[in-house]
């Protein structure tokens, strides 16, 4: 598999999303809310129906995307 293929720009613009949606996890997500529980009603507040219900269930299934 090739990370770097003929078409550099949307290469280029995929792993820049990336790292940029990285760093907001890394820097903001996180560090805004400490614990697991503040990260899970901050997520639930901000959410729309169905992502509510997602979240519900990951953390049913003790799911450790929190």
């Amino acid at each position: 598999m090739k990370f770097i293929d003929d078409h550099h720009t949307y290469s280029l613009l995929l792993l820049l999303a990336t790292l940029v949606y990285l760093a907001y996890i890394l820097c903001y997500d996180v560090s805004e809310h400490i614990n697991e529980e503040r990260r899970y009603l901050a997520k639930m507040n901000n959410s729309a129906l169905p992502m509510k219900c997602f979240y519900y269930l990951m953390r049913l299934l003790r799911a450790p995307i929190f």
